[in-house]
């Protein structure tokens, strides 16, 4: 059925297939092929094959490490809505991963995306008020972007929640609860 929707021009499909060449399932796995797949979806407005090419590069599977073609799919994505894309970028800040390390901009990104309810955003906001890098600490707000981020299932934010209630940090020392 993927292939009668890429038949028809469906970016989706074309994604998907990109998707089974990447983990193998169905075919066997080709990076090249993913690509191959992801760019055409790409070039048809798909966020997603961008996030997924900017993968590819940004670890080097299938392609030359490049984080200049990471940053570069990824902003493509962003500016077109892709609200992982621009966690993403904001990763790439938090860690200096192709660029300086900027906890400013770090911040920025993630905000972006946490107005539309990224796990991956509010998890990193929430790390960022928790340990007062790039912004003033305060541990009420990192517990909200934490609490924000596990109602979307995000299990490092569950971790941490259960962390803050272990260690009474923020809240009142909890065991049950940290269980």
């Amino acid at each position: 059925y993927f292939q009668k929707a890429i038949d028809l021009g469906d970016a989706e499909g074309l994604t998907a297939i990109g998707t089974a060449y990447y983990w193998g399932k169905a075919v066997e796995q080709d990076y090249g092929k993913a690509l191959e797949y992801w760019q055409r979806a790409s070039e048809q407005g798909s966020t997603k094959a961008l996030t997924n090419i900017a993968y590819l590069y940004g670890h080097g599977e299938g392609v030359e490490q490049d984080f200049d073609k990471t940053m570069a799919y990824y902003q493509q994505a962003a500016e077109l809505g892709d609200e992982e894309a621009m966690s993403y970028i904001g990763n790439m800040y938090l860690f200096g991963d192709g660029v300086e390390q900027d906890y400013a901009q770090a911040l920025e990104w993630y905000q972006r995306a946490a107005e539309e309810n990224e796990p991956l955003a509010l998890a990193n906001l929430g790390w960022l008020y928790h340990s007062g890098n790039g912004v003033e600490q305060d541990i009420g707000k990192a517990l909200e972007y934490y609490q924000r981020a596990a109602s979307h299932g995000d299990a490092d934010a569950l971790f941490n929640i259960g962390s803050m209630y272990l260690n009474g940090q923020g809240v009142q020392k909890d065991y049950g609860k940290a269980l």
